[in-house]
């Protein structure tokens, strides 16, 4: 049987893209922190870093036990600053160890 081809163009601009929105997420949530990291989250911001949780997620599906754990935030329930930039780093290192396993001779593999 045949070895399915990955789209590897789809793949780096997946990468990209989430790699990019992420990085954004926690500069700006590093700035706060940095100012009151036991500032609790907003609404706003809980719903924002969940529309990153989940495509992350998505992406890395078994490649990364960590991140498979982190689990949606709960706007009943919202976490500190400092907390949140611990599972933004934990996304963010996920994302790295991705792109380090197949990401090779400048391509995406």
């Amino acid at each position: 049987m045949a070895k399915k081809k990955r789209d590897t163009t789809y793949i780096g601009n997946q990468w990209e893209l989430l790699h990019s929105m992420l990085s954004g997420m926690y500069l700006e949530i590093d700035k706060l922190c940095k100012k009151k990291p036991d500032m609790l989250l907003s609404d706003l911001k809980i719903e924002k870093i969940n529309e990153l949780i989940f495509p992350i997620k998505e992406f890395l599906q078994d490649e990364n036990p960590f991140v498979a754990r982190i689990q949606p935030l709960d706007k009943e329930e919202p976490m500190e600053l400092s907390d949140v930039i611990i599972l933004l780093s934990q996304l963010s290192k996920g994302l790295d160890a991705y792109k380090s396993k197949y990401y090779i001779d400048w391509q995406w593999n």
